[in-house]
């Protein structure tokens, strides 16, 4: 990715604040954002979803959200491993700093997290664990 230096030094003070309070790494998040949003030449905040929608995590519309979404093509596994694709309603955004306040939001409202140790988490690989342990690929 050609744009990750830029991005953290432009963006710290919002993870900063967004993560007030909780127990979350900003390294974590920070680089769950650059690749959930990457667009097809590796740049950060390029994919269709984060450049277009603001939502630079690919956040599927969840019971907490009542804002407005966009379906769009998302890839899927099935248990045993085998990628399928489906349209899905994702959540959308105002701007950067309005996706990161509520992936803070969607993480401490879904039990799934807590239960899987997200905010017990000591260390950045503990942390990257509890998310995969809760179903966040």
């Amino acid at each position: 990715m050609k744009n990750i230096a830029q991005f953290v030094e432009k963006n710290k003070d919002n993870f900063a604040d967004a993560l007030g309070g909780t127990s979350l790494f900003p390294s974590v998040f920070m680089a769950q954002v650059i690749q959930e949003s990457s667009g097809q030449w590796g740049d950060y905040g390029l994919s269709g979803l984060a450049y277009k929608y603001h939502n630079y995590g690919g956040i599927v519309k969840w019971w907490g959200w009542d804002g407005p979404t966009v379906k769009m093509k998302t890839g899927e596994y099935t248990e045993g491993g085998k990628k399928y694709y489906r349209y899905a309603p994702f959540c959308v955004y105002n701007d950067f700093r309005h996706y990161l306040f509520e992936k803070v939001r969607f993480l401490t409202s879904n039990k799934r997290y807590k239960t899987n140790g997200l905010f017990d988490a000591k260390t950045p690989l503990e942390a990257i664990v509890a998310i995969k342990k809760s179903g966040y690929a």
